[in-house]
């Protein structure tokens, strides 16, 4: 059984557009297998896709381990205002029955201190934001970060992140599927 629903997942991950990326870069970058140039302006790139299953695979491990806890509180700090009404409306409306909590730009509440914390932070923001926002979550006792975005960083700086371009919507609703599928058992 375990068998087929990593052969699904895989599926969706090639299937959707999760592991194809439209950055117009020249950069090597390690997490990008292949490079195809379709005119002059459009390049067309393709994820390595052994490297984006396992950090699917880390951040789906992350939500199922908070999720166990008793007091447990996942914050989703979204750096597109679109993409914040969105996340919004959609966990409004379908709830997921564990403590999630949806924020702009910052994680604007406070922790106690048995609280095991997670936030991922949605969003293209530059390293020395990521810095800053990584020292005062460490400061309020949160220790998990998942960072979801196109950045090359030189430091992850004990953060887990999946490197893919957050500007496309059929990513964002692919993410919004992974969490609302862990929440609610079905993965």
């Amino acid at each position: 059984m375990k068998n087929i629903l990593n052969l699904a997942f895989y599926k969706s991950i090639i299937n959707s557009d999760f592991s194809l990326l439209s950055l117009n870069s020249n950069k090597n970058i390690n997490f990008i297998k292949t490079d195809v140039k379709i005119n002059s302006y459009n390049r067309l790139k393709t994820l390595d896709i052994f490297q984006l299953i396992k950090s699917c695979k880390q951040f789906i491990r992350i939500l199922q381990f908070v999720k166990l806890q008793n007091l447990a509180e996942v914050n989703i700090i979204v750096l597109n205002k679109q993409y914040f009404h969105l996340l919004k409306s959609y966990f409004t409306e379908f709830p997921t029955g564990s403590n999630l909590k949806i924020h702009y730009l910052i994680n604007k509440s406070k922790k106690s201190i048995n609280t095991v914390s997670l936030d991922i932070i949605i969003g293209d923001s530059k390293l020395e934001i990521n810095k800053n926002r990584v020292k005062s979550a460490f400061m309020n006792k949160t220790f998990l970060l998942q960072n979801i975005n196109p950045n090359i960083e030189l430091s992850q700086m004990g953060t887990y992140k999946i490197y893919n371009d957050t500007s496309d919507f059929k990513k964002i609703v692919f993410l919004i599927s992974l969490i609302d599928l862990v929440f609610k058992n079905k993965f």
